[in-house]
């Protein structure tokens, strides 16, 4: 958790830490110090102004870890973080289009004089946003046509559609 143990300590002051006392009262994971690990070397992954993560490195032995030690991890950390924030945007763009799909209707309802067709085309170069329409029989035999058009884009605003598309219905 963010602010809790050695990683979440990192996370909260987003700036590097070390620590040359790993044992239950400084690390959340037990994993360490069960394995032996003595002394932590720890940098945030930030991609932009946002945290993605932490990253550290750990001795068994007790070490004390140099500036040089701390720039070489935050270059990976740097290099790691847009990795990172580029494969979080590329699920959650996949994640955004399957729930922008889920929301338009398989089929349009039969009205006697009335024929309806449809045809939704998401706008690839603005970023998916949740944009649906709808068209269901009333319980009083009258027919209901929605658009839902999201100001803004990605999965957030997907999610939010989604609601409001659910509670309409």
């Amino acid at each position: 958790s963010v602010g809790r143990g050695f990683a979440g300590r990192i996370a909260t002051t987003r700036a590097p830490a070390t620590l040359n006392d790993v044992g239950p009262h400084t690390v959340v994971n037990p994993l360490f110090w069960r394995h032996g690990i003595r002394s932590m070397l720890g940098v945030p992954l930030i991609a932009g102004d946002r945290l993605v993560g932490v990253m550290h490195v750990g001795s068994r032995a007790r070490r004390h870890f140099s500036e040089d030690d701390t720039s070489v991890l935050e270059v990976a950390a740097d290099r790691i973080a847009t990795v990172v924030y580029h494969e979080q945007a590329i699920a959650d763009r996949a994640a955004a289009r399957t729930l922008q799909q889920s929301l338009l209707p398989t089929r349009l309802p039969d009205l006697e004089g009335l024929e309806m067709a449809s045809r939704f085309v998401a706008a690839e170069d603005v970023g998916v946003g949740g944009d649906w329409y709808d068209a269901f029989r009333l319980p009083d035999d009258r027919i209901g046509v929605v658009i839902g058009d999201v100001a803004g884009s990605g999965l957030g605003a997907a999610v939010v559609m989604g609601r409001l598309r659910s509670a309409l219905r």
